[in-house]
């Protein structure tokens, strides 16, 4: 673990511009941007700007995320790159960051911080201008890690390729069965509004489906709660965030 001064930005090169054909569309309100859009209007009374690989964006965009500065920051298989409202910067691999330049998820956390998970293996976090190095091995799941979320209670949580992670008192851990996790990795998280984190499994048949793709299933740490509760429901392979597959699972009471 390695804690160095932040990359410089760098100019986008012409190989990261051709990189990849994917757009990424952003939605600003007419109004002042430190509000919140109007429920109350029709989307057709927003202003629409969209940026591609010709703006500076390699695609494919693998997450998104917003730190309370106000920068957005987007994980790329080009890597991590950061939009100012203006332009978008890739930030520089350095000896601070060893991983090859896919990131795959991003967690932009309350106090400020800005997490990332890449696509060779290990997470990284931008804190105060530092930037710390937490390789696979000590505590972080190898191979790729797939979701990164914050609890209520503020603890930090990734979903690997290899295993499900939490980062507590400054240090990354392995969850397993000793919190009824007992499968041997995870695809995606989320923590609702009522602070259940969810997990989509991976790696177990659980036998909850005939159907040979939906072995997984979900699970439920609920706030302030030990172990997980299982749901009875089967997943396949999903994409990042659970989005709306939680919409018919029970929430654990």
């Amino acid at each position: 673990m390695r804690g160095q001064g932040l990359p410089s930005l760098a100019s986008p090169s012409r190989t990261r511009r051709r990189a990849g054909l994917a757009c990424l569309t952003l939605t600003f309100a007419l109004a002042a941007p430190v509000h919140a859009l109007d429920p109350q209007k029709s989307i057709t009374q927003f202003t629409h700007t969209a940026w591609s690989a010709k703006d500076g964006i390699p695609g494919p965009v693998r997450a998104i995320a917003q730190t309370r500065d106000g920068y957005l920051w987007l994980g790329t298989e080009a890597g991590l790159y950061r939009f100012d409202g203006l332009r978008f910067a890739p930030y520089e691999r350095s000896s601070a960051h060893p991983h090859g330049p896919a990131v795959l998820s991003l967690l932009a956390a309350r106090d400020g911080s800005l997490w990332m998970g890449f696509g060779s293996g290990g997470i990284g976090l931008l804190r105060d201008g530092q930037f710390t190095h937490f390789p696979p091995g000590e505590g972080v799941p190898a191979g790729g890690i797939l979701s990164i979320v914050e609890d209520a209670a503020g603890s930090i949580w990734a979903a690997g390729q290899y295993g499900l992670a939490s980062f507590q008192n400054g240090k990354w851990r392995r969850v397993g069965t000793e919190m009824g996790y007992a499968a041997p990795a995870a695809q995606a998280l989320l923590v609702d509004q009522a602070g259940t984190l969810w997990v989509a499994t991976d790696g177990l048949n659980f036998g909850l489906s005939k159907d040979p793709v939906r072995v997984n299933t979900i699970l439920a740490l609920a706030r302030n709660a030990t172990r997980f509760s299982p749901t009875g429901n089967a997943v396949g392979m999903i994409g990042p965030g659970l989005r709306q597959r939680q919409e018919h699972v029970d929430r654990p009471h």
